[in-house]
């Protein structure tokens, strides 16, 4: 299995030109000219794999939905919360009767915290995530997938650019946020 998609890969690269020779491909397809990444509008969304999630060993495989969706991973830390940021993360909760259990949860293991970039990108991490209530989530979304109970529901993802801005602002510095350019961003996006 390895092999092949080696193989696919490497095919991927290489094109052959009008003359018939072989090269290898460097992010422009034969006569399109692609646009430079500083013209590409690019959003941020967060997203946190929660205790759950961590614990039963999908961050690997949560990852690499996000990636095979074509997001780009910008910054990543794995760290326990404190009750102070997970008050801030949660405030529109504060006075709703399952906040203490929520706050429990959350602080009762290490979460992945992520920044996730590409072009409407809060509405594409809601999508593979699914329905706040995995009872209701579509299967192949991430909670009709993994989780059952809405109290358990594996990961949160920001349901607002709004929102992103916020919880990014509440979990990483201003600098940790990486700005880079993935190699087949001209593939994923039609300019």
């Amino acid at each position: 299995m390895v092999q092949s998609f080696t193989s696919a890969a490497q095919s991927a690269r290489t094109i052959t030109n009008s003359a018939g020779s072989r090269g290898e491909f460097h992010g422009q397809l034969p006569g399109k000219r692609l646009q430079a990444r500083s013209e590409i509008p690019l959003d941020r969304t967060f997203v946190m794999i929660k205790p759950d999630g961590v614990q039963r060993g999908l961050v690997g495989e949560i990852v690499s939905r996000f990636e095979a969706k074509g997001l780009k991973l910008v910054a990543a830390r794995f760290e326990k919360l404190t009750e102070v940021r997970v008050t801030e993360q949660y405030q529109e909760h504060l006075a709703k009767p399952f906040f203490p259990s929520l706050k429990n949860y959350i602080m009762s293991g290490p979460c992945f915290l992520m920044v996730w970039e590409g072009r409407n990108v809060v509405a594409i991490a809601r999508t593979l995530i699914g329905a706040t209530n995995p009872q209701e989530a579509a299967p192949g979304t991430i909670r009709g997938d993994f989780g059952i109970d809405i109290g358990r529901n594996v990961i949160h993802g920001s349901d607002s650019p709004q929102s992103a801005s916020r919880e990014i602002g509440i979990h990483f510095q201003q600098n940790e946020p990486v700005t880079y350019a993935l190699i087949d961003e001209s593939i994923i996006y039609e300019y």
